[in-house]
């Protein structure tokens, strides 16, 4: 049997194993270290649960045969929607950084 062909993940994006990622998981997706999903183990197989909460694209959690087919769903997944969840996870930051700048500089004023 081949082996499947891992999908490559966008930059930012890595995978954590074991429980430092998040709680029962076995693997997470991390971006810039905040939770993107987690793979965890349910009854005889394996679920991908959504952490990136998203209420313009709602994500329900998706039953996978294994670890390895959950990486690979997940990896796609992550490519076709990186830039919200860049903007998801970087956004709320930069708008900080971005009024503090102002208050410092005067700009806006």
């Amino acid at each position: 049997m081949a082996k499947p062909v891992p999908v490559k993940l966008p930059p930012g994006f890595n995978w954590v194993e074991g429980p430092e990622g998040a709680g029962d998981a076995a693997v997470s997706l991390l971006l810039h270290g905040e939770s993107v999903l987690r793979i965890v183990s349910r009854r005889a197989g394996w679920l991908v649960v959504v952490d990136a909460v998203d209420p313009a694209l709602p994500q329900a959690d998706v039953a996978v045969h294994s670890v390895a087919a959950g990486m690979r769903w997940s990896a796609r997944w992550a490519n076709g929607r990186a830039k919200r969840l860049y903007a998801m996870v970087e956004g709320p930051k930069s708008a900080v950084i971005g009024a503090i700048v102002m208050l410092v500089t005067g700009a806006g004023i």
